[in-house]
């Protein structure tokens, strides 16, 4: 007796809406958990990163609890102003509840070494067609927020425009050209900066926006090959695939920063490889990589 092949269903993700009406359904007082979850912009952000319900659960449980700690009622029904109130007593626990949720394992110094090795031995080559888009997006989020300055990400991401979008400035100068060579070789032996996992985080919600139609593209291709990733694979994946760049040490934790109290990262990707990740999603990584 032989079997058919099985026939693939896909179900759209959650969405805020859906995600809001689930867990209300076990809250006590459904108006203070709405009130939490709709002012909250932690939990928003959240439900960007992930439609997987059982982590938003597990990740949302402490910001609650945390909410709910200045009441002493917990069956009030929170007005505007008592929202807003609820929201400054949790907004301070919020980054380092988002550390203990993205907490990955961090590897040893000799297994970073050997990563490396094997890359150069030529198996980087073959990396970027082996990874998930939603991987390649976060390798190239990484690899931005290592070579680019903080300060000029507002510039370069939410302007939609990248680099090429600024005003094309006079001839420089003999001295100015020495001034960008040294700064050039400073840049070099400083070597890749390290980022928080907010900024992270905000640089893949930037490029994928301006990359949706390649997104799209790549999916069709996908559905077509028999891949199946749903309607929200990308978004949907970011906890675990962040977790596995971080075991493959593409990107590597370097502690915290005594002043933020959040965990830093840094990533090993040399630009050579990240050009090639770039190249296979047809992401322009040239126009959003800061050029001394």
């Amino acid at each position: 007796m032989g079997y058919g092949d099985p026939i693939p269903i896909y179900f759209p993700d959650y969405k805020e809406d859906d995600l809001c009406q689930i867990f209300m359904r076990y809250q006590a007082n459904r108006k203070l958990y709405y009130s939490f979850f709709n002012e909250n912009r932690a939990a928003l952000a959240l439900c960007r990163i992930t439609r997987q319900v059982d982590e938003l659960s597990t990740a949302l449980k402490p910001l609650f609890d945390k909410y709910c700690e200045p009441l002493n009622d917990l069956s009030v029904v929170p007005n505007e102003d008592m929202a807003r109130r609820l929201f400054s007593h949790l907004e301070p626990h919020i980054k380092s509840s988002l550390n203990e949720i993205f907490m990955v394992p961090s590897p040893t110094f000799p297994e970073v070494e050997a990563n490396n090795n094997t890359m150069r031995n030529g198996n980087a080559k073959k990396i970027d067609f082996n990874m998930s888009i939603c991987a390649k997006y976060l390798l190239i989020s990484a690899f931005l927020a290592s070579r680019n300055p903080a300060t000029l990400d507002a510039s370069l991401f939410y302007s939609k425009g990248g680099s090429g979008n600024q005003k094309r400035k006079r001839k420089p100068s003999e001295k100015a050209l020495e001034q960008k060579e040294t700064a050039e070789q400073e840049l070099v032996m400083k070597g890749p900066g390290t980022f928080p996992l907010e900024r992270l985080l905000a640089i893949f919600q930037c490029i994928t926006s301006v990359a949706e139609d390649s997104i799209e593209e790549e999916g069709e291709r996908n559905y077509e090959l028999g891949v199946q990733e749903g309607d929200g694979g990308l978004m949907s994946d970011v906890p675990l695939q962040l977790s596995s760049l971080c075991n493959a040490s593409f990107i590597v934790k370097v502690g915290s920063c005594p002043l933020e109290g959040s965990m830093r990262y840094r990533t090993t990707v040399s630009e050579d490889l990240a050009e090639k990740v770039a190249k296979s999603i047809n992401f322009p990584l040239s126009k959003y990589l800061y050029r001394i």
